[in-house]
């Protein structure tokens, strides 16, 4: 009972903090022992569990050992526990424990990200976001790499499709190409290009360029003109009611930050935007584990919010909303949050006998 406890507590505090090296995993470890048939099968995991954990420790743990900890890593990789999967690969991307190898490494990140591990696949995805890999078609691939694959050649023929149909005049090519431009698919970052665009697009009656012309002159103003403010949300409400859906993620953030509209932390979640996904799956689990009221009411649904804004959080570095209105002051309040997630779960990660310096 005693370790199942440890594990309980594991799951909810791994799932959260996506610095901490356990992220996501422990959710994967409690999936796996509820699926198991059988006493042997059962006994199998909790083997790999133990082992994962034995290596975790030699990770963040008082005595440092990054070559015993791959030594353990590598026992539960080869048992087919995800986390297990999911360390092997950290290990040798980042040369601890083994020689480093980013090949070997993406190899073992796609074994966890098949068995629905939010870490690995985050990981994955910041690498493709980040152009350290381009996914290809090959005997390995599962389900959820085939759609990254798909994901890669999308985006490779609609940077182009969209320029030649924007040289013609076209103002929803306009409109996605500006977008292209503006978080940097298929062409290197360029705001002034793309506000050009929307520009353009949003002369022609396009009511999703409207919005996005809105929204970035209000960023490029500092937010600080509530009229403006209004008149963006306003016109990507607009939008929004007519089913685009990136308008609809902007005006997410209008309602999770409270610019233009009332604040509202659930409307902005379900939009799909990460960081207020991971902001509610947060909240909701302080919630359960300090005794106050959970905002969502739903346990299930908290988690769910917490392993889709661990998976796709990567996509925030190429998404809309940085790109539209980042500054130095939002930067730093995101670092500020980071180092207060790991003061509220510094406490949890001691009573399991780890170490979160």
């Amino acid at each position: 009972m005693a370790q199942r406890d440890m594990w309980n507590s594991c799951r909810t505090i791994a799932g959260l903090v996506i610095a901490v090296a356990m992220a996501g995993g422990c959710a994967q470890l409690h999936t796996n022992n509820a699926g198991n048939s059988s006493m042997r099968q059962q006994v199998k995991q909790d083997d790999a569990n133990s082992q994962v954990m034995r290596g975790l420790l030699y990770v963040i743990g008082p005595s440092r050992d990054f070559a015993q900890a791959f030594v353990w890593f590598r026992k539960a990789a080869d048992q087919g526990n995800a986390l297990g999967e999911y360390q092997v690969g950290q290990s040798y991307e980042a040369g601890r424990g083994v020689k480093k190898n980013e090949t070997e490494a993406v190899v073992w990140y796609r074994k966890a990200a098949e068995q629905n591990l939010p870490a690995a696949r985050s990981r994955l995805r910041t690498m493709f976001v980040s152009r350290q890999i381009m996914p290809v078609s090959d005997a390995q691939g599962g389900q959820w790499w085939q759609g990254l694959v798909g994901q890669a050649a999308d985006e490779s023929q609609s940077f182009y499709h969209a320029y030649a149909a924007a040289a013609q005049g076209d103002a929803d090519a306009e409109m996605d190409l500006g977008v292209a431009y503006l978080i940097g698919v298929g062409t290197p970052k360029d705001r002034t290009q793309a506000a050009w665009l929307f520009r353009q697009a949003a002369e022609q009656g396009q009511t999703e360029a409207q919005c996005f012309f809105a929204a970035i002159s209000a960023s490029d103003d500092g937010w600080a003109i509530p009229a403006e403010m209004k008149h963006a949300a306003d016109l990507c409400q607009n939008a929004a009611n007519h089913g685009y859906a990136d308008a609809q993620l902007v005006l997410s953030t209008f309602y999770l930050m409270g610019r233009g509209v009332p604040k509202d932390t659930v409307q902005a979640a379900d939009q799909g935007y990460p960081a207020a996904m991971i902001l509610l799956g947060l909240q909701a689990s302080i919630a359960h584990m300090t005794g106050r009221k959970d905002p969502l009411g739903d346990p299930a649904l908290a988690q769910k919010f917490t392993d889709l804004g661990v998976e796709h959080s990567p996509d925030l570095t190429r998404d809309l909303l940085p790109n539209l209105w980042a500054s130095r002051a939002q930067l730093e309040r995101a670092r500020q949050m980071q180092k207060q997630w790991g003061r509220i779960f510094a406490p949890g990660l001691k009573a399991m006998g780890v170490d979160g310096r």
